[in-house]
């Protein structure tokens, strides 16, 4: 009895968080799609100067 108690409980956790995990994954799904749409080769772009220029910012701190 003990157990199905506790499974309860995190189950009604579960179910209240619920509605936030919806929005935060509808959120992060508009921003990527967003993301897509604007320009897929200024994305790519962006994502590879940011990445040399970390690998820069490493071996200068080096």
């Amino acid at each position: 009895m003990k157990t199905e108690s506790a499974h309860n409980k995190i189950l009604q956790s579960v179910i209240e968080m619920l509605p936030y995990m919806i929005v935060a994954t509808a959120l992060v799904i508009a921003i990527v799609v967003s993301g897509i749409k604007i320009s897929p080769q200024k994305a790519k772009m962006s994502l590879v100067d940011n990445s040399l220029a970390d690998l820069d910012a490493d071996e200068s701190s080096l």
